[in-house]
């Protein structure tokens, strides 16, 4: 049976007729009502998140069937109507609200029974009613009861003025997870501002595999349901007014985890370090390490994170190895091994050694050693005759000190090399600082044209000395040209005057006691570098040297090119009398460059050219041109 509350009346004709002539002089103001702001949907939300509450709103006879509209009032935000429930037929209502008397229902409606107290509730379908304190239930129900079948009478209802429903807003979504493995249950949490219904899509691999409604946007299932696999998924949000849909999220079904990389912070750790070795795994839920000792075997295993980090101390000196076991709930895999060392002292066998033996005052003295898991070095040079004179820190195993802060003098160092367990002394090298020399120079032999002279060198600080070769001068010739007669040949004769040594060349035939005509030679005396030679007035003009380039072991001679000629001879020697030297005919006359190959290097060669002609089977040469130097590489 309905319980509805009951109305106290005192039946004191005193106490009305007293009650009379008060409201006769006090004027009731009107009541202050006000439309709703909220939409049906927003209202059944509320409701719904009401049922199996007891909603006693106004603290008197429990939670009644006028509690629950009451409180649906307070949400709506408008003031409380008064009286039993029937009384909702005539109370007032706020301002835009209609009392519509056998109506058909809609979402969000008071329902109205009569019938002695009556009976209020809230609908949202026809078999979707909302009631409290039915069937002697003191809480709020859904109840699947069509509307107008209680046993009390339906009388019809109050609807609020619904505010103007808008599609649902701010659509979100997440997984609780990037990647699942096969023991995982994911789980999808879908929201958007007013959406009152959610449906979702989830596809695997580009397939479809899911399609349904889902309760308040949130949906489970196991990983394994569907397996290994790459999956994407959105929900629909919707409302009265409309549908939003949320973003694509991703996410995996992985199987066992891998890893790109394992590591230690170091190869070597002396006692007082801390070990460190890291894994960078994919996909992994957890790892184990262990590690192996040389000659020993298994010291460690137990659970780590990514990075495992221990006290070099607790595992003392030795070799070792080690390796991650990497886990998700589908599977593991071993990693590779990563070696590292734990010393006492640096290993032995350090290499000492300095820039230079000799350093002079203005050099920097440079000393260096390489010795292995060493964290510090220390340098002590000693001075011969004086003792110590540096104890320093070194930089990286390399020590170096202005000469000058030393001074003249011969030294010894070594290194103290150490690392946090102990240390030792390398063997020790010396090494001397002397003058930085200012010389003075004087010739105490003079060159001469075919001798060379000597440079002596002394330094005015520290009589140290040596002495250089000044290269000879080399002749200087006069060319004289002897003609030839019926008896003898003629010939060029080179004189120098500085020395008076001389030499012949440039041959010419004796006169035939002939017809011809006599042998002339005209002899250019000008400066310039073309002369004419004639025979039987036959003209042979003369070239002269472009340049001369220096390679490795050879020389490169360019001439100038001269008509009419029938090639070129080139001589080479490395004396400028020429003396035993060398000559090249080149049988062109449009040859103007020769490489001569297969010289001495760093020597100096002289080269001059000159022409020929061949003409009544004689070979006229002209006269040859001035002559050139240069020293191989």
């Amino acid at each position: 049976m309905i319980r509805l509350k009951k109305l106290m009346v005192k039946r004191n004709i005193c106490w009305i007729l007293t009650l009379a002539m008060v409201m006769s002089l006090v004027v009731i103001p009107s009541n202050n009502v006000y439309a709703t702001n909220v939409t049906a949907d927003q209202a059944i939300a509320w409701v719904q998140s009401q049922v199996g509450k007891a909603l006693d709103v106004d603290g008197a006879y429990g939670a009644q069937c006028v509690d629950l509209i009451m409180a649906y009032y307070d949400y709506l935000g408008v003031p409380r109507a008064s009286g039993n429930a029937v009384d909702y037929t005539t109370n007032a209502l706020p301002s835009g609200w209609q009392r519509i008397k056998g109506a058909q229902p809609q979402k969000g409606d008071i329902l109205v029974y009569t019938g002695g107290y009556g009976h209020v509730a809230i609908y949202e379908a026809d078999r979707i009613t909302y009631h409290q304190n039915i069937d002697k239930v003191q809480s709020v129900q859904k109840v699947s009861y069509k509307y107008d079948g209680l046993h009390t009478p339906y009388w019809g209802v109050i609807r609020p003025n619904w505010s103007s429903a808008t599609s649902p807003t701010n659509p979100s979504i997440l997984t609780n997870q990037l990647w699942y493995d096969i023991a995982d249950t994911i789980q999808i949490k879908a929201h958007a501002d007013g959406a009152t219904s959610y449906f979702m899509s989830i596809f695997k691999d580009g397939n479809k595999i899911i399609s349904q409604g889902v309760t308040d946007g949130f949906f489970s299932m196991s990983a394994s349901k569907y397996g290994y696999g790459k999956y994407s998924a959105y929900f629909s949000c919707s409302n009265s007014a409309g549908t939003v849909d949320t973003q694509w999220v991703n996410f995996s079904v992985v199987g066992a985890p891998s890893y790109t990389d394992v590591y230690a912070s170091n190869w070597w750790y002396d006692l007082s370090d801390t070990v460190s070795i890291s894994v960078d795994t994919v996909c992994a839920k957890g790892q184990l390490i262990g590690i192996d000792k040389e000659g020993v075997g298994r010291v460690v295993t137990e659970s780590s994170d990514p990075t495992f980090k221990m006290d070099a101390s607790k595992l003392g000196v030795g070799k070792y190895s080690a390796y991650f076991s990497v886990y998700n709930g589908s599977g593991g895999v071993d990693t590779t091994r990563v070696s590292f060392e734990i010393v006492d002292k640096p290993k032995e066998g350090a290499v000492v050694s300095t820039m230079k033996e000799k350093y002079t005052l203005n050099d920097e003295v440079e000393l260096s050693v390489l010795v292995y898991c060493s964290k510090s070095q220390l340098v002590r040079i000693d001075k011969e005759g004086v003792g110590r004179v540096v104890t320093d820190s070194a930089n990286n195993g390399v020590y170096k000190i202005a000469a000058s802060n030393l001074g003249k003098g011969k030294y010894s160092a070594y290194f103290y090399v150490s690392n946090n367990s102990g240390g030792y002394e390398t063997s020790h090298i010396t090494f001397e600082i002397g003058c930085s020399h200012k010389y003075i120079s004087n010739i105490i032999k003079e060159p001469t044209c075919d001798g060379t002279g000597v440079k002596k060198y002394i330094c005015t600080e520290c009589d140290e000395s040596y002495t250089e070769t000044i290269d000879a001068l080399g002749h200087k010739y006069v060319d004289t040209v002897i003609k030839p007669t019926e008896s003898e040949s003629g010939y060029t004769l080179h004189k120098c005057k500085e020395c008076g040594y001389s030499y012949k060349d440039s041959y010419t035939d004796a006169l035939q006691k002939s017809t011809e005509p006599d042998i002339k030679h005209i002899i250019n005396n000008t400066n310039k570098d073309i002369s004419n030679t004639a025979i039987n007035n036959t003209y042979v003009n003369a070239t002269a040297i472009k340049s001369v380039n220096s390679g490795k072991k050879s020389i490169k001679i360019k001439w100038k090119k001269v008509s009419g000629v029938s090639g070129y001879q080139l001589q080479y020697a490395t004396n400028k009398s020429f003396k035993k030297g060398k000559k090249i005919t080149i049988k062109s006359n449009s040859t103007t460059v020769r490489t001569i190959r297969k010289l001495k290097n760093k020597k100096k060669y002289y080269v001059r050219i000159r022409t020929y002609k061949v003409s009544n089977n004689k070979t006229i040469y002209s006269k040859w041109s001035a002559t050139r130097n240069k020293k191989t590489k």
